[in-house]
């Protein structure tokens, strides 16, 4: 049997969990995600030894801000797992099937949302080779990850012959409609006002800041709490990828058009009841959650976390990981 993760360090924050990179090969292109992941402590007779919580972390940040998951008394009883997405954090990515091996991306159609809700498929897989009784995987993406965590869960939900099920698709304060391309519409208009990629993040940022200050300061404040490894170009194109699936369908000219990932979370089949949720902080005032409060779906529904605003696992941990841990 491959083994992809290892044991980690028998104490401290990481204490019984397994970390290491999960190969991932995709259109003649190789990824290596560094990842983490924490077995339940169970019994034979545990009917739910087969659910995992996979938690994606948002743009330009890494798997660190889930850090408050593995000691939360909450999520003991619950198999957890973390990544580093795709030229995010300690994840490598190699063009050319393996021969050579970099963290950076920087291929507009590699940083692709719908591409990358591929990838993080793959390491799924790559995870269930060592663990084959993973059968059902609930997702957690923040941010940028809510866009990704929707575009998986319609490719696992079509696909008849998908290798595991998928259980909650939780979207934190993420993209979901027209309405949240602020932030990447920055990123798209300094783009586009320069007409180049700025050589390093900082400098992105400072273009960022002069558009719109007080918003990017309350992002690069809080991301530059942990290193980052993400080049301008690969946030730049992720940006530019999540606002073009943001945007309304031009063919569709009915009210209830709201973007395209909006409009596929609408059209995928087989949704369960409250199986997707999304989950906004209470300052972050979400015209999704308004929207939702006014609207009865089935398959969806919204939750305000109080006292927080877009990283709510900075501001509000504690209520965050009750809640969470509730729904998966």
């Amino acid at each position: 049997m491959d083994r992809f993760l290892i044991q980690h360090s028998s104490e401290g924050r990481y204490a019984g969990t397994l970390e290491g990179m999960l190969p991932v090969s995709l259109d003649h292109e190789e990824f290596r995600l560094y990842s983490r992941f924490k077995p339940k402590k169970t019994s034979h007779k545990d009917k739910k030894n087969n659910e995992i919580a996979l938690f994606l972390h948002g743009l330009g940040c890494n798997q660190r801000y889930w850090d408050g998951i593995w000691e939360n008394f909450n999520f003991q009883s619950k198999n957890l797992m973390t990544l580093d997405l795709p030229a995010h954090g300690q994840s490598l990515y190699s063009p050319n099937n393996g021969h050579t091996w970099h963290q950076k991306i920087e291929n507009p159609r590699t940083c692709d949302l719908p591409f990358i809700a591929q990838v993080i498929d793959g390491a799924i897989l790559s995870l269930r080779k060592q663990f084959p009784h993973i059968t059902k995987v609930s997702l957690i993406g923040h941010s940028l990850s809510g866009s990704i965590a929707t575009l998986l869960a319609e490719q696992v939900l079509t696909n008849q012959d998908s290798q595991y099920q998928l259980g909650k698709v939780i979207n934190i304060d993420g993209n979901l409609t027209v309405w949240d391309t602020y932030f990447s519409n920055l990123v798209r208009e300094a783009y586009l006002k320069n007409d180049s990629v700025p050589p390093i993040v900082s400098e992105l940022t400072n273009i960022l800041y002069s558009i719109e200050p007080q918003p990017i300061k309350t992002w690069t404040d809080y991301v530059e709490s942990v290193p980052q490894n993400i080049s301008p170009a690969d946030f730049t194109f992720f940006c530019l990828s999540l606002y073009d699936w943001s945007q309304k369908d031009p063919e569709r000219k009915d009210k209830s058009n709201l973007g395209y990932l909006w409009n596929r979370l609408m059209e995928i089949p087989n949704k369960e009841k409250d199986q997707f949720i999304y989950i906004a902080g209470e300052k972050s005032n979400s015209p999704v959650i308004d929207y939702l409060s006014k609207r009865n779906f089935d398959f969806l529904k919204g939750l305000v976390v109080s006292n927080s605003g877009h990283f709510i696992m900075k501001d509000a941990p504690e209520p965050l990981y009750l809640m969470l841990s509730g729904l998966v």
